[in-house]
């Protein structure tokens, strides 16, 4: 699949249940358009509703959006940390400091394995630590509604 322009990958689903209808919002950071389609895709046929961002710059720009009242808090935020732009963990440290997200889930979703980083992003209060190539959508899924219920 090709690179997208856009840096806001935002496609509708037409199958969107009604977890989606009440509100429940999964942001997803990720580079990778294919990843982003298979899982997006997943977590919309459960009935969520994903915004997927490509860059961290734009995550961070949303989390700004979201203090000032211009954007709606996710229920739970999926992020990568190897991002083209800047570091996930930088992501990370920006979505902790705002007061309006700073208690949201985040579940680090990379492919990166390194102690120390796993380390960085538990003190950071992440959720979990999740190896794509060992979670298919299926199990994403499944981690997504044991924590939202």
């Amino acid at each position: 699949m090709p690179k997208t322009n856009s840096r806001l990958y935002n496609r509708t689903s037409a199958n969107q249940g009604s977890r989606a209808k009440r509100g429940v919002l999964i942001f997803l950071v990720e580079d990778d358009t294919l990843i982003i389609e298979v899982y997006k895709t997943a977590l919309e046929n459960a009935g969520f509703k994903v915004e997927a961002f490509t860059l961290g710059q734009d995550m961070v720009k949303c989390i700004e959006k979201i203090e000032a009242g211009d954007a709606k808090t996710p229920s739970l935020i999926l992020l990568d940390i190897i991002l083209p732009d800047i570091d996930g963990t930088q992501v990370l440290e920006k979505i902790r400091q705002s007061a309006k997200t700073k208690e949201v889930p985040v579940f680090v979703f990379t492919n990166y394995i390194n102690p120390e980083l796993k380390k960085k992003c538990e003190n950071l209060s992440i959720e979990k630590y999740i190896i794509k190539t060992n979670c298919p959508p299926s199990e994403l899924v499944k981690l997504v509604k044991e924590k939202l219920g």
